[in-house]
């Protein structure tokens, strides 16, 4: 549960950080959809990497 919380904390930053970013995409021309799934496979990617390091990391 701790970890849930981690992560959405983590992502929420990242996403306040990245607001002139994700404005200037719609501005351009960009759909919320699109902008929502880049961000949703970013966050996998992240997951997915991390679960594997740290999978590494506790078998060796």
């Amino acid at each position: 549960m701790v970890t849930g919380l981690v992560v959405m904390n983590t992502f929420s930053v990242v996403i306040a950080q990245r607001t002139r970013e994700l404005a200037l995409l719609r501005t351009l021309g960009a759909k919320r959809g699109q902008i929502r799934s880049s961000v949703l496979i970013e966050a996998l990617l992240i997951g997915v990497v991390s679960s594997l390091l740290g999978v590494a990391a506790a078998v060796g």
